[in-house]
């Protein structure tokens, strides 16, 4: 039915979820191929489109899907170009909340990097864009990775604080992965301080 549709933010809000749900899937060509559609319609249509919104939207999954996929250099572009169009799309606040995932996947890219100053950064301002909205999970996340900067930095004690405050921030959000990389976190610091 989605050809039949006339309405093109319509159908690249839908090729651009279909490109998401591919992604989770890791079934990185068919995420590709939905991305480009929603791409290809956004640059064709004459039709009054939140063009910067749908963009960054885009771009952001296609980072993710570079990120896991290839590498975090090429997957730095596109959160990039991302970020470019979430911020000209600012006056809706939902996008501060966009912006923080953004921000913390370029922050895990350049812990893999091995750029630590660049990765603090990026989780500060993360957790800046989070605190905007109140967002707990997001702010939990931006914590998780300061917490991860800390730790390869040898500062044990700085990241097992900083783990403490993401589980308080995250303990009505129920996220799963979130928990996980917490609980993680928390047992590798307090088995190096343990050994130290």
């Amino acid at each position: 039915l989605l050809p039949k549709i006339e309405n093109d933010e319509f159908k690249i809000i839908i090729y651009s979820r279909l490109g998401v749900q591919y992604q989770q899937l890791k079934i990185y060509d068919k995420a590709h191929s939905y991305l480009d559609k929603a791409i290809q319609i956004a640059n064709i249509s004459k039709q009054k489109i939140n063009r910067d919104k749908l963009l960054g939207f885009n771009y952001g999954i296609r980072g993710l899907v570079y990120k896991e996929q290839m590498s975090c250099e090429l997957a730095q572009n596109y959160f990039n170009k991302s970020l470019f169009h979430y911020k000209k799309a600012l006056g809706e606040s939902i996008m501060n909340a966009n912006i923080s995932v953004i921000i913390y996947n370029k922050g895990n890219c350049f812990i893999a990097l091995n750029q630590i100053d660049s990765a603090k950064i990026c989780f500060e301002n993360s957790y800046r864009y989070a605190d905007k909205i109140k967002g707990n999970s997001l702010k939990a996340f931006a914590h998780k990775g300061l917490a991860e900067v800390n730790a390869l930095e040898g500062n044990y004690k700085k990241a097992l604080e900083l783990l403490l405050d993401a589980q308080e921030m995250s303990k009505d959000v129920g996220d799963l992965v979130l928990n996980q990389s917490i609980y993680k976190g928390l047992a590798d610091n307090y088995f190096v301080l343990n050994n130290v």
